[in-house]
């Protein structure tokens, strides 16, 4: 398939396509970080899978300055008033449509490779699952015996990574190298990419980047490797502060949290280091999303990027009854929470379907919503006490439709 690349970048392009690859552990690669078009191709390699069919159609969607739906999460931030991430693409690389599209060096490989990197991790964390977290295995089964409904929570137990030395071959034009999870930290094989990298001499034009649940220090080896790239951003996902952290990143514990960020920010790599925060805005938190921002603000030094759940739909702030969407507006200082807060409803049933795991998972973890998210439960104590048949038989929609 031959792409004619416009002169012109069209006004509704994303250059993601042409610049970047996620591969993940089900074999599944996605043009971006927001898993936009995951494409399963197990048995093709990297190169293949970079001049695939499905992400060229996709490309030429982006050409004829198309909405594609596959990136419907991009166009619903957007009308939000949100800075897209293909918005901030465009700001982050702003010389990519000249340089690397329309002289067509993107055939080369990407610019930027994002590994979800394995289903290995310490947390089981309430807006995650079993694809991203090996430890929801017994409580997934749990579930599953129990309500008859087995969410995200049951799909891949054993834990699996992505081979990542599988990609050298598509590195000619790597210069950001980014790590996700699982937990990026106690991923077992990136230590063979990034070595091969120091050895063949690209690792000084390389940026590093992960995202961490903020509960395991990088061991001595990874941080030898770390020493030999360009520069390194560590940024640590806090979506609550004290009892809220752990009721939401469970079993984790917020001392933890604290010295690890410690040890983070006294490493001394002899790059430019960069230790800053993010956080996830769901349901559960969007009361008290203020007090993590500015936390965040006081222990990082700038305030953290924002992410808003989309995925499972039924923590996704958008599926909040409209009756207290006001109530919940005035605890907001965020704009963009407001604004995606303000978002239709999509799914009338998402909001009882979030009770009920929330309800499921306080049982199973001896966990209270209740005393812990005090705001909001007295924002929608209705809905929420009238909520008791926890039991379903079978899901009202399959929320994560995984191939085991």
């Amino acid at each position: 398939m031959t792409l004619k690349i416009p002169k012109e970048i069209p006004s509704n392009f994303c250059i993601a396509p042409f610049i970047s690859t996620r591969p993940d552990v089900r074999h599944q690669n996605s043009p971006c970080a927001y898993g936009a078009l995951d494409i399963k191709q197990p048995q093709l390699d990297a190169k293949k899978k970079w001049h695939s069919q499905e992400l060229n159609n996709l490309r030429q969607q982006f050409i004829n300055n198309e909405q594609p739906e596959a990136c419907n999460r991009c166009w619903f931030e957007e009308a939000a008033g949100k800075n897209s991430l293909r918005q901030r693409l465009l700001q982050y690389q702003p010389n990519a449509y000249q340089d690397l599209i329309i002289t067509g060096r993107w055939h080369d490989g990407p610019l930027s490779i994002t590994f979800k990197s394995s289903n290995v991790c310490n947390l089981a964390c309430r807006s995650c699952g079993a694809h991203d977290s090996n430890q929801f295995d017994k409580e997934g089964a749990t579930y599953l015996k129990e309500y008859n409904n087995r969410g995200q929570y049951i799909a891949i137990n054993k834990p699996e990574h992505v081979n990542m030395i599988d990609y050298v071959t598509i590195c000619d034009n790597l210069r950001h190298l980014e790590f996700f999870g699982g937990e990026p930290l106690l991923n077992i094989t990136q230590f063979e990419l990034l070595e091969h990298l120091v050895e063949s001499g690209r690792s000084k034009d390389i940026t590093l980047y992960y995202n961490t649940n903020a509960t395991n220090t990088p061991t001595e080896r990874l941080q030898q490797a770390w020493k030999e790239f360009k520069s390194i951003e560590i940024s640590c996902s806090i979506d609550g502060i004290k009892d809220k952290f752990e009721y939401l990143r469970w079993p984790g514990k917020w001392s933890t949290l604290e010295s690890t960020v410690d040890n983070l920010q006294n490493m001394n790599l002899g790059i430019p280091t960069r230790i800053v925060g993010n956080m996830t805005t769901s349901i559960t938190n969007v009361c008290d999303t203020t007090e993590i921002y500015e936390w965040q603000k006081e222990r990082f030094g700038e305030y953290p990027y924002n992410s808003m759940v989309d995925m499972p739909s039924y923590m996704s702030i958008k599926n909040i009854p409209d009756e207290y969407k006001n109530q919940i507006s005035s605890h907001l200082s965020m704009s963009e929470v407001r604004q995606y807060l303000d978002i239709d409803v999509q799914y009338p049933n998402a909001f009882r379907e979030w009770i009920k795991w929330m309800k499921r998972m306080d049982k199973y973890r001896e966990q209270n919503f209740k005393t812990t998210f005090p705001k909001l439960y007295d924002i929608i104590k209705k809905d929420w006490d009238s909520v008791t048949d926890l039991v379903d038989p079978k899901p009202e929609f399959d929320i994560f439709k995984i191939d085991i």
